[in-house]
């Protein structure tokens, strides 16, 4: 529940507080009303965006006041695009989602137990108020409406960290397959004390390390292995470069797996040799994201599991094995498709949330670790 917003001006705010998803994203037009001591927006000169912005020579211009008080007036999205004193942001997806927004604070209420809520004031968050084709799975499209991105992050600015005394810098989730039988995706995502994760004799929990320098969730990946065969693909592709770039993460936002192209192309031949195997030949597909897809007769389609193959991803020291459907997946009655693509040369190789399906993730900000094992999803979990 978001009501007014204040918009801090603090020259401390990086790009990667509001580029990576460490805060809460919320769809919102903003309210002003009078306060204290915050810069008046500067236009830029005939208020025209211009290519580079330097902010190190501008001079303070005039303190106004604003506050959590009476509505003065909405930010019109002009206002926001053409001027400097805002912390803005405009961040762009490979697979064409985006959004537009500035940083903000605010109260942010939750619903509790017996008609209760909780409130934590003066949360950070990015606010959104042009967001485009944010979705996950169908829906795509530019009238697409969504509440906002709760981001998880392990940033300095994380939610983790910002309720920390209630995170305990740990949170855990289990997402169901996608679609599911009875059309809802509801799961519950878990905070501190009751972000649990346990195994049994036939299922291990496994834990890695997270890479601790970055503020994504990087995880060291040595390989992938299709129906039991290690696949050639040079672990170099999943590893950081220097300067950044490349690397592997874990990615619940993002919906299919994403490989750089030289690791994506050595998958997409196994996957085509194993379906030529049995006499399946690609079709070609419009309106849909991914490149390699295969149609089936609908007596077939009862029994459509025996055809997908089985995958591992090799992390060190772990073996993530997928669910049956997080390899190929059906997107019509009758076609179903690799559900990877390829990103950009330079990464990063993300892990998405269709190959994490009926798995239970735990992620320990506070030891940098991630700990996971196979479950049966459900929505009470």
């Amino acid at each position: 529940m978001v009501e007014y917003d204040q918009f801090p001006s603090e020259g401390n705010y990086t790009v990667d507080d509001v580029s990576l998803a460490y805060i809460v994203g919320a769809a919102c037009s903003p309210n002003l009303g009078p306060c204290d001591e915050m810069d008046d927006w500067k236009p830029f000169p005939d208020g025209i965006l211009p290519e580079e912005i330097t902010t190190s020579d501008d001079e303070r211009v005039v303190y106004i006041c604003f506050r959590e008080a009476s509505e003065v007036r909405t930010i019109e999205r002009w206002e926001v695009e053409h001027c400097c004193r805002l912390c803005s942001y405009d961040w762009k997806y490979k697979e064409g989602s985006g959004t537009k927004g500035v940083l903000s604070s605010e109260s942010f209420t939750f619903p509790g137990d017996k008609n209760t809520s909780l409130t934590f004031a003066n949360v950070t968050f990015g606010c959104g108020y042009d967001n485009q084709n944010v979705s996950f799975g169908g829906y795509m499209g530019s009238d697409n409406i969504i509440a906002g991105v709760f981001g998880l992050g392990a940033g300095q600015r994380s939610i983790l960290r910002q309720l920390e005394p209630e995170t305990n810098l740990h949170f855990s989730y289990c997402l169901r397959l996608y679609p599911t039988t009875d059309g809802s995706n509801t799961t519950y995502l878990r905070f501190g004390p009751d972000a649990q994760i346990k195994g049994d004799n036939k299922r291990k929990v496994q834990t890695i390390k997270l890479n601790p320098s970055l503020p994504g969730y990087f995880v060291n990946v040595t390989g992938i292995s299709v129906e039991g065969k290690r696949l050639e693909i040079d672990p170099a592709l999943f590893q950081l470069k220097q300067g950044g770039s490349g690397g592997f993460a874990i990615d619940s936002g993002v919906g299919p797996t994403l490989l750089v192209p030289e690791a994506y192309e050595v998958l997409k031949l196994e996957i085509l040799e194993f379906y030529l195997a049995r006499g399946f030949h690609p079709v070609k597909v419009l309106h849909v994201p991914y490149d390699l897809c295969y149609a089936i007769t609908p007596a077939a389609n009862a029994d459509a599991s025996v055809f997908f193959p089985s995958m591992v991803i090799h992390f060190e020291g772990a073996d993530l094995f997928l669910d049956d459907t997080a390899v190929m997946g059906f997107v019509a009655p009758q076609l179903f498709c690799l559900i990877f693509l390829p990103t950009h040369p330079s990464g990063p190789n993300l892990l998405g949330a269709f190959q994490q399906e009926n798995q239970r993730f735990l992620f320990d900000v506070g030891k940098s670790t991630v700990s996971f094992v196979s479950e049966t999803c459900n929505e009470q979990e």
